[in-house]
């Protein structure tokens, strides 16, 4: 394992251990579930972006349903759609806060509201899938291509 995937293993591991209710409902089942839910979601992120960025030529596209969905291979350096490319500064700051932000509203949420925290982590991985690759790579890995408006 690289320095920086343990680095990276380290912060999850405290997010989500670190994370307790009033009540201490939350208990070891529960966050081991939600830590391995985490990282499944991050290693999932990162293998697949490394599957796509070392099969397929940038700018390469596979359809995968006729005129609507399609694997591209692309490098975004921006936000959605390439939105305000090269500010990769900015977008490390906002997702650090992002991150805490989310793991404050995680500890707040209750024990029952399940799909609330799923949906938290799930959001959380993502964003640290994408923060790995701006930090390592200057760029994020994209390769989802969804067109909806077919103007």
């Amino acid at each position: 394992m690289s320095s920086g995937a343990f680095s990276c293993w380290l912060v999850l591991d405290y997010c989500i251990m670190s994370v307790g209710d009033k009540n201490n409902e939350f208990n070891k089942k529960n966050k081991i579930l939600y830590l391995v839910t985490l990282i499944l979601v991050v290693g999932g992120d990162l293998f697949t972006k490394h599957l796509v960025s070392s099969s397929m030529l940038l700018g390469q596209s596979h359809e995968i349903i006729n005129n609507f969905f399609y694997f591209t291979y692309a490098h975004n350096t921006g936000v959605a759609w390439g939105m305000f490319a090269g500010k990769l500064g900015l977008f490390i700051v906002v997702a650090i806060i992002a991150a805490v932000v989310m793991i404050v509203f995680f500890r707040k949420t209750k024990s029952e509201e399940v799909l609330t925290r799923f949906g938290l982590v799930l959001t959380f991985g993502g964003m640290i899938g994408n923060l790995v690759d701006r930090i390592f790579l200057g760029y994020v890995r994209d390769f989802i291509d969804v067109i909806i408006f077919n103007l």
